[in-house]
């Protein structure tokens, strides 16, 4: 078992998974047993809010916070975060004698792909950085904006789901009334709303502060009969 036929690919996308090595169960590994390549699935690292600041000063007593990058990009506070997840990547690595602790070399067994989108371009380059410091390690990804169909099945048109029958499951495990998930999620809500009502300098505003238990919850199927969607 050497890094020469050892693989690190991360998928960096909008689900929340594992950063540990992955080792073939004990139980099964005979003594001819040979890992092949490890995976490590990433989120992207701390970004910025995707919506713009006045959407969600209708719901803030003080005015949204004003960041430094565009909506929904990685953040500096977030590249360098993904950074240090590489370097402590590599020393774990090095640890289990799957990566040289130094040195460059290893980066041409290492393959990076993330999304299209620059938070998740940039967190690839964070984690390269932080893997192979001073190291070329190019991060694979398609145009900005293209849909990846490996993250995106739906918006890349490989899945057809049926809209009709996801909102009639959805319904029916939320008993008919999307406000079921209100009364289940009030406490939360609750806390939240408070928050946005009570924190920071008030702003001068024409309108009153929508609360967050003002909004009726909704059901329908998504647009272009993609998927279906619950708003609270």
């Amino acid at each position: 078992m050497t890094s020469r036929v050892f693989y690190l690919i991360s998928l960096v996308f909008l689900v929340t998974a594992s950063l540990t090595a992955q080792r073939a169960p004990q139980s099964s590994a005979g003594p001819e047993a040979e890992l092949k390549f490890v995976v490590y699935v990433s989120r992207h690292g701390v970004r910025s809010p995707t919506g713009k600041p006045e959407l969600y000063n209708t719901y803030s007593n003080a005015a949204w916070p004003t960041w430094e990058v565009a909506p929904g990009y990685l953040t500096a506070h977030g590249y360098r975060l993904m950074e240090l997840f590489g370097a402590y990547d590599r020393l774990k690595l090095a640890s289990q004698g799957l990566l040289s602790s130094t040195g460059c070399e290893d980066a041409a067994h290492v393959t990076i792909y993330a999304d299209s989108d620059q938070r998740t371009r940039e967190t690839g380059k964070a984690l390269a950085a932080g893997l192979f410091p001073g190291c070329t390690l190019a991060v694979k990804a398609l145009p900005e904006g293209e849909a990846d169909p490996l993250f995106h099945t739906i918006h890349a048109g490989v899945a057809q789901p049926d809209s009709a029958l996801a909102t009639a499951a959805i319904s029916g495990r939320i008993g008919g009334d999307a406000n079921n998930l209100t009364g289940v999620y009030r406490t939360q809500i609750t806390a939240l709303d408070k928050i946005l009502a009570n924190c920071g300098n008030p702003i001068a505003r024409e309108a009153k502060r929508i609360s967050l238990l003002e909004i009726p919850a909704k059901l329908a199927p998504g647009r272009n009969n993609r998927h279906s969607w619950v708003a609270l």
